[in-house]
C-alpha cells in the first residue's frame, strides 16, 4: 500500500478537549469513578451517590487513619440502618460532612476518644444532638460493642470473623455481605474469640497465617483462605456474587475508601485490585466503578482484563511480545520523538516530552487496531482516543491523535504525517506539551503507528 493511500485513510484528525465522568465502551455499559481529592472527600462523594437511591436518616463516623480497625465492624450496622459511613480524622471533620449530618435522626461515632476526639464529637453535637459513641477498650471490644448495637435491630444466624490486627483488608471483602444480611463482622486476634457461635453459620475470612480460630458449636463453618488478600476477595465474590456483571473496584492497599462504600456493595460486592492481581472476574462485566484513588497502572490492567487486548488477560498485565517491545521499536520511538521535535523547532515551538504513561495508551491503540482488525480513530474496544486516554487516567486540557500503518520506518511515517495538513497540525500544535508513541507489528509484518498528544 502506498503512503498516499495510507494518508487518505487517516485524514480525519481529532483535536478537542472534553470532560469525563462515565464512558460507553466495548463490553461495558459504563465505567466511572467515585473519587475526591482525598479519602475524606471520597466518602462525601460516596454519600452523594447513596442519596440517589436511599433517603438515609442515620450516619456513621469512622477514623480513617490510625483507627480504621475500629470502623471495620460497622458494615453490618451501616447496612441495617442504611447509614453511610463518613471518614474523619481524630481531630477534624469537614464542614461538608457536618452539613450532611444536620437533620439526621442519629449519628454514630465508632471508637473511643483515642479514635475520634471529644472535640469532633462536640462539633457534631452542635448541629445534631442525637449522637451515640460505640467503642471498647480495643478494636476487638469495639467490634463486639457494634454487634450489641446491631442486635437491637436484627438477630442473625451468621457471623464473620477476621483478624483485627493482620487481616484488616479482609473485613472490606466481606463488608457488602455484612451490610446486605446484617451479619456481624467480629475482629479477633486470629486465635480465639469470646463471641457465641452456637447454631450459627460462621465465615472465617483470611489465610491460615492470619486466621486459625477454633470454632465450637457452629452449625457450619465456611473458610475464605486465599494465598493473599486478592484471592480471598475473589473467593468471597464467587460465593456471594456469582454471575455478577457490575463491579465496584478499590485499591487493595488503601481500603478505607472501600469501607466508606459499604452501602453500595450490597448487591455488587467490592473487588480489590492491585498491580498484577487476578482480574479475570472483570472480563464479562457490564459496568465498573472505581472507588477512590487507583493508580493508572492498575486501571490499565483492569481495562486490559476486560478488553483482552494483550498479555495476561487474568491479571491484565501487559506482555508485549518481542517484536513489539524490542530494542528496534524502542529506538523507533526515540527517532519519532526526535523528528517531531525537529519539526517543532523549525517553527519556533518548544519540544514535546515523551510520556511513558501516554506511550502505554498509544501502544494499546496500535495493538487494538491489529487485534480487532480495524483502522480508525474510534476503537470498537475503547471508543474515541479521548475516552481511551481518560479511561487510563490521563489528564489533559487539549488532546489529539495521529495514526498510520504500513510504513517501514520512523522517517517514512513522519513524512506521511507531515504531508497531511491535519496530522501536521497536531505535530506542530503549540498547545501540546507531551507525546505518547505506540508501535505494534501484525503477524503479516505490517507496522501500526500511533501518536497521542496532550497539553495541560
Amino acid at each position: 500500500m502506498s503512503i498516499k493511500k495510507i494518508v487518505s485513510l487517516v485524514l480525519l484528525v481529532f483535536s478537542i478537549a472534553v470532560g469525563y465522568k462515565s464512558l460507553n465502551i466495548f463490553a461495558l455499559t459504563s465505567i466511572s469513578e467515585i473519587k475526591g481529592k482525598d479519602k475524606y472527600e471520597t466518602s462525601e462523594k460516596i454519600a452523594i451517590k447513596i442519596s440517589e437511591t436511599i433517603n438515609y436518616q442515620n450516619a456513621i463516623l469512622v477514623n480513617a487513619d490510625n483507627y480504621i480497625a475500629d470502623g471495620l465492624s460497622s458494615s453490618s450496622l451501616s447496612g441495617i440502618l442504611e447509614a453511610p459511613i463518613f471518614l474523619v480524622s481524630k481531630y477534624s471533620v469537614s464542614e461538608t460532612i457536618l452539613d450532611k449530618l444536620k437533620n439526621l435522626q442519629k449519628v454514630y461515632i465508632i471508637g473511643l476518644e483515642e479514635a475520634i476526639s471529644k472535640a469532633v464529637e462536640n462539633k457534631v453535637k452542635y448541629i445534631n444532638s442525637n449522637v451515640q459513641r460505640i467503642g471498647g477498650k480495643d478494636r476487638i471490644e469495639t467490634s463486639l460493642a457494634v454487634n450489641n448495637e446491631l442486635s437491637k435491630y436484627k438477630s442473625t444466624n451468621s457471623v464473620a470473623f477476621v483478624n483485627g490486627y493482620k487481616g484488616l483488608v479482609d473485613a472490606i471483602s466481606i463488608a457488602g455481605v455484612s451490610a446486605k444480611d446484617g451479619m456481624p463482622v467480629i475482629l479477633t486476634d486470629g486465635k480465639s474469640t469470646n463471641y457465641n457461635t452456637s447454631d450459627k453459620t460462621v465465615y472465617i475470612v483470611g489465610g491460615e497465617d492470619v486466621m486459625n480460630v477454633n470454632i465450637k458449636n457452629a452449625s457450619s463453618v465456611v473458610s475464605f483462605k486465599g494465598k493473599d488478600r486478592y484471592e480471598t476477595n475473589k473467593m468471597i465474590l464467587q460465593k456471594f456474587y456469582s454471575g455478577n456483571k457490575d463491579f465496584f473496584i478499590a485499591d487493595g492497599n488503601e481500603f478505607s475508601e472501600g469501607l466508606a462504600s459499604t452501602l453500595l456493595l450490597k448487591e455488587q460486592g467490592l473487588m480489590l485490585v492491585g498491580k498484577g492481581s487476578d482480574k479475570q472476574m472483570l472480563s464479562d462485566s457490564d459496568s465498573i466503578t472505581a472507588i477512590g484513588n487507583i493508580s493508572n497502572d492498575i486501571i490499565l490492567e483492569c481495562i486490559n482484563a476486560v478488553s483482552k487486548s494483550n498479555g495476561n488477560t487474568s491479571s491484565g498485565v501487559f506482555n508485549y511480545n518481542d517484536k513489539n517491545q524490542n530494542e528496534e521499536f524502542n529506538q523507533y520511538k526515540q527517532d519519532i520523538l526526535n523528528l517531531v521535535n525537529e519539526e517543532r523547532a523549525n517553527v519556533g515551538l518548544n519540544p514535546l516530552q515523551l510520556s511513558d504513561e501516554l506511550s502505554i495508551v498509544a501502544n494499546l491503540k496500535s495493538i487494538d487496531m491489529i487485534e480487532k482488525n480495524y483502522f480508525a480513530h474510534k476503537s470498537p474496544t475503547y471508543g474515541t482516543p479521548y475516552q481511551l486516554m481518560e479511561l487510563c487516567g490521563i489528564e489533559y486540557i487539549f488532546a489529539g491523535e495521529n495514526i498510520a500503518y504500513g510504513q517501514t520506518s520512523p522517517q517514512r511515517v513522519m513524512t506521511a504525517w507531515m504531508n497531511s495538513e491535519g496530522h501536521k497540525a497536531n505535530i506542530v500544535n503549540k498547545k501540546y506539551t507531551q507525546i505518547g508513541i505506540g508501535i505494534a507489528q501484525a503477524s503479516s509484518g505490517r507496522i501500526y503507528w500511533t501518536q497521542m498528544f496532550i497539553g495541560k
